[in-house]
């Protein structure tokens, strides 16, 4: 016997998670929470502290997750 079908509040697609009314807060709180980790991972990593090697490190490793569909979040907070 199947079991019924349970609805989510919010789904993931693509990388970027969205409630039913398309709002990205949740994809933001799940960027923000994870950021300061993955800071502290790159510093953990590396045992050079030459701030060239720690911003490459960053740009490459932080950065992209920080932008990656920024411009989507950013158009629905213009609207409100």
């Amino acid at each position: 016997m199947p079991l019924p079908q349970q609805w989510s509040v919010s789904t993931k697609d693509l990388g970027v998670t969205m409630d039913n009314g398309l709002a990205f807060d949740e994809h933001v709180a799940n960027i923000v929470h994870t950021a300061p980790t993955r800071v502290h991972l790159i510093l953990r990593s590396f045992l050079s502290r030459n701030r060239e090697i720690l911003v490459k490190a960053y740009v490459t490793y932080q950065r992209s997750v920080l932008e990656y569909c920024s411009a989507v979040c950013v158009v629905k907070f213009r609207i409100m």
